[in-house]
């Protein structure tokens, strides 16, 4: 049997306040021992969440606009304008065509992996959750991701919410996998580009997290149980400590790690069972994911030529995947800012003009807006009835099955 651990509940305060906890190790027969104590939090949970959430809110926004300033100093707020009039109306016609494209592609990925399970949805009815799902992750200013809303309302239509966010988690983990081999290898395209740090440190990032999510997919239980052993170890020395100690952020780390783990390798094991068992699934899946990002070089090459811009195509492969991988850390909002900082920062190493790049990323993030409003209208005619937040989180989290209404 798998070891899990699990801190006992405790009751509930009027007043957060953080103590140690035992840590319990349910072993093999149900036997339960102390491995040490750890953090914990008692009372308030909600008000507390909804107010470090709004906290947080502000902080990234405050963070974007920050970025923002410092990008419209470094580039030249005359240059950047001058750049912005100079818009050519063939490449931006064919840069909303690529964008299409794209989602398109994104879309028959998804089809590919529900059809796994046999619940058989048509490409129409997935582009249109997808386009929603655009519409909250870009516009909507709410802790639901567009994920969440697509994998809630195509759950909706199979009766069957498990399937759904595997289905919807691993249309995103695989092309994650992938912009990380690209990290590793695209940046070979030029020479020299690995002798700046700010290359090889992401492509390093990218190897350790390619090798760990390997591991949990051939060795998931063993990885667990690793995980589990050095929370015990590191959680035996927290006692007496102070709560906001090394060790005790240490294991509250390490437990966060582990909770991510399982989920993770549940959803990556089963998938990967299923894909072992359909070959042309598991080539489909593997062709249009090398598609989706061969078309996202393009599409950041017509942006660069709406602004009569023609930046060479190597120069952008090499360099774009480590620009996203950057520009994807979640210190801003929506990652306003520094997306289009990273672009600035690394096109930067092949001569690129910043002013150039930086009018590059807004119409990225404009095309963005625009998709996000396609959504919003298709959102505002779905035939289903609104769903409430706490409800759409809980059903996909839990993977409750739950037919159309």
């Amino acid at each position: 049997m798998r070891e899990e651990i699990s801190n006992p509940e405790h009751p509930p305060r009027l007043v957060p306040k953080v103590y140690f906890a035992q840590n319990v190790i349910r072993g093999r027969g149900g036997h339960r021992r102390c491995v040490g104590r750890t953090l914990c939090y008692s009372g308030g949970v909600s008000s507390r969440r909804q107010h470090v959430n709004r906290r947080t809110l502000f902080i990234k926004a405050a963070v974007s606009l920050a970025f923002f300033a410092v990008l419209f100093l470094f580039a030249g707020r005359q240059d950047c304008l001058a750049m912005l009039k100079r818009v050519d109306p063939f490449f931006l016609f064919l840069s909303f065509v690529i964008a299409a494209a794209q989602i398109s592609t994104s879309c028959l990925k998804w089809k590919v992996l529900i059809n796994l399970y046999g619940d058989r949805l048509g490409f129409g009815f997935l582009m249109r959750n997808y386009l929603i799902g655009y519409y909250f992750t870009n516009l909507m200013p709410s802790n639901i991701g567009g994920d969440v809303v697509r994998s809630y309302y195509a759950g909706r239509r199979i009766g069957n919410q498990t399937h759904a966010a595997i289905s919807v988690f691993m249309e995103r983990f695989t092309g994650s996998l992938y912009l990380l081999a690209l990290v590793i290898g695209m940046p070979l395209l030029i020479p020299g580009l690995y002798a700046r740090p700010a290359v090889f440190i992401p492509a390093l990032g990218a190897a350790g997290l390619l090798l760990f999510f390997a591991a949990l997919a051939f060795w998931g239980q063993g990885l667990i149980r690793f995980l589990n052993g050095l929370i015990e170890a590191i959680a035996r020395r927290t006692t007496g400590v102070r709560a906001r100690s090394l060790l005790g952020r240490a294991v509250k780390v390490l437990l966060w790690i582990r909770a991510k783990s399982e989920k993770i390798g549940e959803k990556l094991g089963l998938t990967v069972r299923m894909l072992k068992e359909n070959r042309g699934a598991a080539l489909a899946v593997f062709g249009l994911t090398v598609l989706f990002y061969a078309l996202t070089w393009v599409n950041v090459y017509l942006a660069y030529r709406t602004f009569g811009v023609e930046p060479d195509f190597r120069s952008i492969m090499s360099l774009l995947a480590t620009a996203m991988l950057v520009g994807s850390i979640p210190v801003t909002l929506g990652s306003l800012g520094i997306a289009e900082g990273a672009y600035v920062f690394y096109f930067r190493f092949v001569g690129i003009d910043p002013a150039a790049t930086l009018a590059m990323g807004l119409f990225l993030r404009f095309k963005l807006l625009v998709v996000g409003l396609v959504g919003f209208i298709n959102y505002l005619t779905y035939p289903h009835d609104r769903f409430e937040y706490e409800r759409i989180r809980q059903e996909t989290e839990t993977g409750s099955a739950s037919g159309d209404s």
